[in-house]
């Protein structure tokens, strides 16, 4: 354990009191951005992809797994007991702060939900325990993006560079965003006397919403700057409204857009952190 990997749960070093450290490689789920609340849409058949009420998005709560360690010099029973002690100390109270301290100080206000078996190997013992985040964005104030990765315009979000905000769009976007949406299927009759079936020939066929998977990569010089431009460009594409992602590579196409999930694939919280998300976004229509 190095003493990066440290949790400070409500002020207690849970490494000094119990011997328990998280595994830097267990957080991904803790450091995806929370999905958003389920999106009232109205899909016509007669009319071109959805319209979306964006009047005032919210994210939702979630579940996320941790994964902690312990290790004891006397063997197994004593690191089934620095993590027995760990969980009784968590379960005095719902909900806890914790504070990542090899994360440049990232805190989260979680609450236990399960725990679920213990890991042993020889000396070494690790637990996956799941928490719910109930407050997305507690406590946040928004500062505008600052960056110091080389600028671009293959992607841009309401007109800004998605590396204002020290992210490249990275390989397999250009496709999902070219690929086309499916068609609208009419309404149609199967009449058990006749001989085929008898589709809705009125109007022109329509193409549905769709989503994408825009996969990113943050890299910044310090903590601080990765979380400041992380934390901007979830706040921006929540904000009320669709979004217009642009798209240099085909044309120009402008793209409406709103956010609905992600996820993190890799995390590398070394001197020069580096962050890969997939976020998934729901177009509305395609483009004329």
């Amino acid at each position: 354990m190095t003493a990066t990997a440290r949790i400070i749960v409500d002020g207690v070093d849970t490494f000094a009191r119990f011997g328990v450290f998280a595994l830097e490689t267990g957080l991904n789920d803790l450091l995806a951005y929370p999905p958003l609340k389920t999106v009232e849409a109205n899909d016509w058949h007669e009319q071109e992809g959805i319209d979306a009420d964006l009047s005032a998005p919210r994210l939702n709560g979630r579940e996320v797994s941790i994964k902690i360690g312990a290790t004891g010099e006397l063997g197994a029973p004593q690191t089934i007991a620095k993590i027995d002690a760990f969980l009784a100390f968590l379960r005095q109270s719902v909900y806890r702060v914790f504070r990542f301290q090899f994360l440049g100080g990232r805190e989260y206000t979680l609450r236990l939900v399960g725990e679920p078996n213990l890991t042993i190997a020889q000396a070494l013992g690790f637990v996956t325990l799941k928490f719910a985040d109930d407050y997305p964005q507690k406590g946040y104030t928004y500062r505008a993006p600052q960056s110091a990765v080389q600028a671009s315009t293959d992607y841009l979000v309401n007109g800004r560079p998605f590396t204002a905000y020290g992210a490249r769009v990275t390989e397999g976007t250009l496709a999902e965003f070219a690929r086309r949406a499916d068609v609208k299927v009419g309404l149609t009759r199967n009449i058990a006397t006749a001989h085929g079936v008898i589709g809705d020939d009125r109007g022109a066929v329509r193409q549905k919403s769709k989503e994408v998977k825009l996969r990113l990569h943050f890299r910044a010089e310090t903590f601080a700057e990765l979380w400041r431009n992380y934390d901007a460009l979830i706040y921006d594409l929540t904000r009320p409204g669709a979004r217009t992602i642009r798209v240099r590579d085909l044309g120009n196409r402008d793209y409406q857009a709103y956010y609905k999930s992600a996820q993190v694939t890799a995390f590398f919280p070394d001197d020069r952190p580096w962050l890969d998300t997939t976020i998934t976004l729901v177009i509305l229509r395609e483009p004329n």
